[in-house]
């Protein structure tokens, strides 16, 4: 596809996700995602209290030291602490989740009616093929990540501008995987792919439309500009105010994940659907058999 075809599909994307989105299509899988995510907030929150005490307490204590178990560094604490946590359950739930967004997106462009549980049935039928993809893109990006900042991190003590401009680069990268994968789960679900065969024609569509799948994964990815800057002024807001207004934070992060996880699946399903309408045939006919 030339750029102004890949323009034009992006728009257009945009344009069928957000009026999804004004029927409410495919948006439960997302509040089942978010509510996993809110339910590991509160965990880290009440971590002092019986019976959650009984697992939390060790396991802060371990990973972030005694510090975290006092006030108000407990709160101070909740970003690194579900970081730690989200790749697990973006890997284990986000990869059932993702799957049966796609499907009930594509029942919604295709005109079908598709419920919520019969999408999360199918996408649970294929679950550890989608498992093994949500890992992929997990562990590349933060090995990503990780060698950007073990390799520059210096840079953070020589020069603080370089060392911003080494972690946008780093972000960049980490888009690029997952734009890399971006069709690997509508391939597994809508055409019945195998797991080997559904990411290499997902790498081989993503390198067929790479501007549009790349916007596709990054523009909404914007969107967490404003919890990340938020965050940042986190002993600022702890000191003026109160560090239980950090949890709000929080819950906003979340409500913006879900937001940009939505126009994100919403618009690679649009546009996988578009790219292979000449697969369609056999695809239905595999999804209709589940």
């Amino acid at each position: 596809m030339g750029i102004v075809e890949q323009v034009n599909a992006l728009i257009w994307s945009w344009s069928e996700t957000f009026k999804a989105l004004s029927k409410r299509a495919a948006l439960l899988p997302f509040l089942v995602y978010a509510a996993a995510q809110v339910g590991l907030l509160l965990l880290v929150i009440g971590f002092a209290y019986p019976p959650i005490s009984y697992l939390m307490l060790p396991l802060l204590k371990w990973r972030f030291g005694e510090a975290v178990l006092h006030y108000p560094t407990n709160f101070v604490a909740l970003r690194s602490a579900l970081g730690e946590g989200d790749p697990v359950l973006a890997i284990l739930l986000g990869a059932v989740t993702t799957a049966a967004a796609v499907l009930l997106f594509a029942a919604f462009y295709e005109r079908r009616q598709r419920s919520f549980v019969k999408a999360w049935k199918a996408a649970a039928s294929r679950y550890w093929s989608l498992v093994v993809i949500a890992f992929l893109i997990v562990v590349l990006g933060q090995v990503v990540t990780r060698t950007s900042f073990s390799v520059f991190g210096i840079l953070a003590d020589e020069n603080a501008m370089m060392f911003r401009a080494v972690r946008m680069v780093t972000v960049a990268l980490v888009l690029v995987v997952q734009a890399i994968f971006a069709y690997a789960v509508p391939y597994v679900v809508l055409r019945g792919r195998s797991l080997g065969s559904a990411l290499l024609g997902g790498i081989a569509l993503s390198a067929r439309s790479p501007v549009t799948t790349y916007l596709i994964v990054a523009a909404p990815a914007a969107l967490e500009l404003l919890p990340v800057w938020l965050w940042k002024q986190s002993s600022l807001i702890a000191r003026t105010f109160s560090p239980e207004i950090l949890s709000v934070v929080m819950l906003i992060w979340i409500a913006i994940i879900v937001l940009a996880g939505y126009l994100t699946i919403g618009a690679v399903t649009r546009v996988f659907l578009h790219l292979t309408q000449d697969e369609r045939g056999v695809g239905t006919q595999t999804e209709g058999a589940r």
